[in-house]
């Protein structure tokens, strides 16, 4: 499963000032060059840890969920509810104990905009085939002016670089087999240059998988397109478009007292067959399941006048479809959709023996969060037919406006690298009315929240084996619209007797925001490496939940931005190269605690100062080898993640546990006609531990009961042949 391991440990941390090659790695890092730095990619100056193709195959099981290829970095924890990540937003990622949604707290980008936003839970699909990125650049942390747009970027951003048509006419070809019959086929077909200016690929993906814990299954399926035209020297032109179709069967999760005894609720799930009782047939497959069409185009032209760089990049992404959820009287049926446009502008100049940078940002979204409706259906038991009931909720949303211009300048004087800058943001939350199932009107005014975001990164080479880094960054994320919504709706009678309106709450709403502290420490020799990072965060207008107890007959509890947290700790890793063999190491702390307690729905004050914040191992360990026999290479791997907690109080704890995976591989360049040849077994949980992985608990706030946790991915194993010309 895991190919290349230091080319991801190497790429983590590197801070070279030239190009040397570590065993079969080859880096190329800052370099004392202006036309190099311009591009500002695998750069550790400005923190960026890159990812390369052969590595990202070799993370994504599957090769549809990105998040996979950040498996092996430090203070990183990826959990799949599945072996091959496709059941998309049920899967979690944190950053330093930052939960990774792309509605809040991840930047998500591709090219540098924007491709996709979850909305909530509704829609959040992989819409790139990972076999189309040559690389991923992933920034935790401090990050120059220009990474990071999107709903925000506190637990930091991924941005991937596209694979471009090739010079060469070519094709490539993909057969993947696996437990619980899964299945992907892929075929990408690249044109060549066309007349020295003209470069075309197309390619497209199916995918399915049966769920592992009971009935119910996940289907996916891809369409990625790009034309590249060479317009004059000077002048390029490229479009990319994007389509993903996804439905799939939720997995139900488990509550904290069926963990207790994992051995027998390994497999617990949703029910098969409908009883006829409707609070029991809440729980009934096909009653908790999404679709989703998603699409996204963006084109990037840019041209260099004399010694100036010129970028303009449009961009459009948007989804349809509908998320069902069981209800004690059926099941409600939600609409999701949302459209988005915007664009980026760069200008890069020369000027004073550094790099000016020049942006503007701007992005106009609608119908994000709340879902456009939610419908309650009700089974008609005697035909087996769902009829509808009732509007549960209809909503109207305004636009989501972001407007970013960003300016940073990069410098070098003799060993020290300078990258300062700023990112001002001006973030319009949007206006939103509706109904709720009583039929009242709910309604609120569009506000805007507005923040100025510096950052400075240092780089020093103290000798030509030791470099030295610190970095200040301050980061922001959007709160949970929809859960103010919501809470709002059900509860509008609690409300207006307190004389709180739906205004009031949106009016409190603010951006969390996130200042960011680093240093750190690289020795580097022929044969190995070693490197640390210490860092610290403060965040402030943390959104949780909130209750106003004043009246005991009249208990209201809702969502306000006004808790504080901070995240400290240290990582460490370490890669060492001997001839055929390639080991990788790496060991991080992370303590990530709330400043204040919080008041709870049951008039107590939740005990939460102080304690670490749900599903946020304080400690880790991960490790990885590569061993080369001829064409065959064998790869181990192996993840610790210390305990966790399921509640802000620490009622809850789920068991520390380790996995193993180990990944096969045969390569043979020029089988036949110039044709390469690739098979590929990967297994993972080879040792098939019983363990939680997600534990689902966003806004970092649960209370004991209220948690659901989600089994982690048995063993499993996906045999593929690749064939490319």
């Amino acid at each position: 499963m895991k190919k290349s391991l230091l080319l991801i440990s190497v790429a983590a941390s590197v801070a070279v000032a030239d190009t040397y090659s570590l065993g079969q790695i080859n880096i190329e890092a800052s370099v004392k060059d202006n036309t190099k730095v311009l591009h500002l990619q695998g750069n550790y100056i400005d923190n960026s840890k890159s990812i390369d193709n052969e590595v990202i195959e070799s993370l994504s099981a599957g090769n549809s969920n990105y998040n996979e290829s950040l498996k092996l970095m430090p203070s990183v924890s990826v959990e799949t509810l599945d072996p091959y990540a496709l059941t998309l937003d049920q899967n979690s990622i944190r950053v330093r104990g930052q939960f990774g949604d792309t509605f809040s707290k991840m930047s998500n980008t591709i090219g540098g905009v924007p491709f996709s936003i979850s909305a909530g839970v509704g829609a959040n699909g992989y819409l790139i085939d990972m076999n189309n990125i040559a690389s991923v650049d992933f920034f935790a942390g401090a990050s120059a002016p220009n990474v990071g747009l999107g709903f925000g970027n506190t637990a930091g951003s991924i941005n991937m670089n596209l694979k471009s048509p090739k010079d060469d006419m070519g094709f490539e070809f993909e057969q993947a087999i696996g437990s619980d019959s899964f299945y992907k086929t892929f075929g990408r077909f690249d044109s060549g240059k066309i007349n020295d200016m003209f470069g075309v690929f197309g390619s497209g993906s199916i995918a399915s998988h049966d769920k592992w814990t009971g009935v119910g299954e996940v289907n996916r399926k891809n369409i990625n397109t790009m034309v590249e035209i060479e317009i004059s020297e000077d002048t390029q032109l490229s479009i990319f478009g994007a389509f993903n179709r996804f439905d799939r069967h939720e997995y139900k999760g488990l509550t904290y007292a069926e963990t207790k005894d994992l051995k027998k609720n390994y497999k617990n799930d949703y029910n098969k067959n409908l009883t006829g009782t409707p609070t029991v047939d809440r729980y009934y497959y096909d009653f908790n399941k999404q679709a989703m069409d998603e699409y996204f185009t963006f084109i990037n032209l840019s041209t260099k006048i004399d010694d100036t760089l010129i970028s303009f990049k449009p961009y459009y992404f948007g989804n349809n479809g509908t998320r069902r959820i069981g209800n004690p009287m059926g099941f409600l049926e939600m609409d999701v959709a949302q459209d988005a446009y915007g664009s980026v502008i760069e200008i890069n100049q020369p000027l004073a023996g550094g790099l000016l940078n020049i942006g503007w940002w701007y992005q106009k979204i609608d119908t994000a969060q709340p879902p456009a409706s939610q419908k309650l259906y009700k089974m008609d038991y005697s035909t087996g037919t769902a009829i509808f009931a009732q509007n549960f909720m209809l909503t109207e949303s305004g636009y989501t406006i972001s407007t970013s211009p960003f300016v940073s300048y990069e410098k070098e004087l003799g060993e020290l690298h300078i990258l300062a800058g700023a990112r001002y943001l001006d973030f319009s939350f949007p206006s939103v009315s509706g109904t709720n199932q009583q039929n009242k009107e709910m309604y609120a005014d569009a506000k805007h929240e507005k923040v100025f975001l510096p950052s400075l990164l240092l780089t020093y080479d103290v000798t030509n084996s030791i470099e030295l880094r610190s970095s200040y960054h301050k980061a922001y994320a959007n709160p949970r619209l929809g859960t103010t919504w919501q809470t709002f709706s059900s509860n509008m009678n609690k409300f207006q007797a307190k004389d709180i309106t739906l205004q009031q709450l949106w009016n409190d709403l603010k951006l969390e925001i996130a200042d960011n502290y680093e240093i750190g420490l690289m020795y580097k020799n022929d044969n190995w490496y070693v490197a640390s990072n210490l860092y610290y965060t403060d965040v402030k207008n943390k959104q949780v939940a909130f209750t106003d107890n004043s009246d005991s007959s009249n208990v209201v509890s809702y969502y306000l931005s006004n808790a504080s947290a901070e995240s400290k700790g240290v990582e460490i890793e370490s890669g060492i190269s001997y001839d055929t063999l390639d080991l990788y190491a790496s060991v991080y702390y992370n303590s990530y605690e709330f400043k204040n307690n919080i008041n709870s729905a049951t008039n107590n004050t939740l005990q939460s100062k102080g304690n670490q914040i749900p599903n946020t191992p304080a400690f880790g360990v991960k490790f990885g080898a590569l061993y080369n026999i001829g064409d065959f290479r064998i790869m181990p791997t192996m993840k610790y993640s210390s305990k966790r907690y399921g509640d802000v109080e620490h009622k809850e704890q789920v068991d520390s546990y380790t996995t193993l995976d180990l990944g096969i591989e045969y390569r043979k360049k020029n089988v036949y006609n110039n044709m390469n040849l690739q098979i590929a077994l990967d297994i993972q949980n080879i040792f098939d531990k019983k363990y939680i992985g997600n534990i689902n608990n966003s806004l970092d706030d649960s209370k004991d009961g209220s948690t659901t946790y989600y089994q982690g991915a048995p063993l499993s194993a996906m045999l593929s042949l690749k064939l490319s010309y």
